[in-house]
């Protein structure tokens, strides 16, 4: 059964969360993130420290998500000028999660590019 991050244990079942029993669901796309670094889990603690309003569903999205595309999420900057800065990370997580087969990451910004882009939009640097 599917169950929520801040459930303890399994609501059908009653069986306990154990560290063994949570997974993230790889993108389909996670080749795309091959040209980035991991976040450490310092960089990831520092990014949610700098944003304390965050509610903490949104700060939990970001801390199961693959290291490589936190990484992507914290490189598009800060949240402190957002009017709504869950919003703007669960967006962040959530083009992170969907992107479509043959998007890239530039290796040079970290920046999503759609398939269609020969080079970054953001930097110029080539596929």
């Amino acid at each position: 059964d599917h169950q929520f991050a801040k459930n303890e244990m399994c609501r059908k079942c009653g069986t306990p969360k154990s560290a063994a029993t949570i997974t993230s669901a790889p993108s389909p796309c996670s080749s795309a993130f091959d040209v980035v670094e991991a976040a450490t889990p310092e960089e990831v603690d520092a990014f949610l420290a700098a944003h304390p309003d965050l509610q903490y569903h949104a700060a939990e999205k970001l801390a199961c998500l693959d290291p490589r595309m936190q990484k992507v999420i914290i490189n598009q900057g800060s949240l402190a000028d957002a009017r709504n800065s869950t919003a703007v990370l669960l967006q962040r997580c959530s083009a992170m999660e969907t992107m479509k087969l043959g998007d890239w990451i530039c290796p040079g910004c970290y920046d999503h590019q759609f398939a269609k882009n020969f080079n970054c939009r953001r930097c110029g640097a080539a596929k």
